[in-house]
């Protein structure tokens, strides 16, 4: 993706928007879990069904 060129332009690239909210949501997950004790870690999945948390 070339800058200044719209996302509607890319078909199958995730929205930027999407990616920066997901993004955040991974970030909070985790520092809960940190500070919960728990080792798990959170990731996420961008695929045709849309986003999926794995936690």
């Amino acid at each position: 993706m070339s800058r200044g060129e719209p996302v509607s332009d890319h078909r199958g690239s995730p929205h930027r928007l999407a990616v920066v909210d997901t993004s955040a949501k991974v970030r909070d997950r985790n520092f809960k879990y940190l500070a919960e004790g728990k080792g798990a870690t959170v990731t996420a999945r961008f695929g045709r069904d849309g986003i999926t948390f794995c936690d």
